[in-house]
């Protein structure tokens, strides 16, 4: 049995933010899901608090709250992951938002990997008609989208309204964090469990035993869920160590950690 440390990890659910930003950010974050914050925020907190594992990249991004934010997010991101080798970035967009085609331009010439939607904390419904335009050149460019999915007092990014988006997009590589929405897992289990979708494992804890997250993996297929720690919400430490313990063979977490998102990601 391999220790943690000998895996590859790469986390592709990392929130970070501008310094001058970055702890009003993470405490809304934080007010909103009544949750204990490990982070605050910053690129330089999520990789200290890492500790000692082996990682490969960490995927972050920055969800524009306001259509007029969409073009400062992504340069945001594009000059951090400049600043540093291991990082993966990726893009947004807004249901407001009137010229993604311009922004997608953007987006490939950063070399950002996909795009993030938190639709929730950016006001919208996943299915909004306004994100159309940018389901059309995500799909067509094949750029993987992330998705908050699920919550508590809401139906924004419920797994019924991205089943909608999967069924209208076929092609589009869809990622549903959460383990496709783990506050509403009936309805993860009825639309998203063994579809073509890749899941995130981020916050299954608050929902799940380890064994019921390893089953619900092997449900859906292994080779379709990817290591996520949401940071500032959790490190990458606390997630690596509570997933290393879940009831997985060696192969079945190498997949997880890094293999699976290498694919995604296009990540050598």
């Amino acid at each position: 049995m391999k220790k943690l440390e000998e895996f590859e990890i790469i986390d592709i659910h990392n929130h970070v933010f501008p310094e001058k930003i970055a702890m009003r950010a993470a405490s809304n974050i934080r007010d909103y899901y009544k949750l204990p914050m490990e982070g605050d925020g910053t690129l330089a907190t999520m990789k200290r608090l890492s500790g000692p594992l082996n990682i490969k990249k960490y995927v972050i991004c920055s969800a524009a709250t306001h259509s007029d934010k969409v073009g400062v997010a992504d340069d945001f991101i594009h000059n951090t992951v400049l600043s540093d080798d291991q990082l993966v970035g990726l893009g947004t967009t807004h249901a407001d938002f009137k010229d993604f085609e311009r922004e997608v331009e953007r987006i490939l010439e950063f070399g950002l990997r996909g795009i993030k939607i938190h639709s929730e904390f950016q006001g919208f419904a996943i299915d909004d008609p306004g994100l159309d335009s940018s389901y059309r050149l995500i799909e067509k460019y094949k750029l993987p989208v992330l998705f908050h999915l699920g919550d508590k007092t809401s139906d924004l990014s419920s797994a019924v309204r991205l089943r909608r988006v999967m069924d209208k997009y076929p092609d589009m590589i869809v990622i549903a964090a959460h383990m496709g929405g783990h506050v509403q897992k009936e309805a993860a289990e009825k639309y998203l469990v063994g579809q073509n979708v890749y899941f995130d494992n981020s916050e299954w804890q608050y929902t799940m035993t380890a064994q019921e997250m390893c089953d619900m993996t092997r449900r859906h297929g292994v080779d379709k869920v990817m290591f996520g720690s949401d940071y500032p919400l959790n490190t990458a430490l606390t997630c690596a160590k509570r997933f290393y313990d879940a009831p997985f063979t060696d192969e079945e977490k190498e997949l997880i950690f890094s293999k699976n998102a290498m694919k995604v990601f296009h990540i050598d």
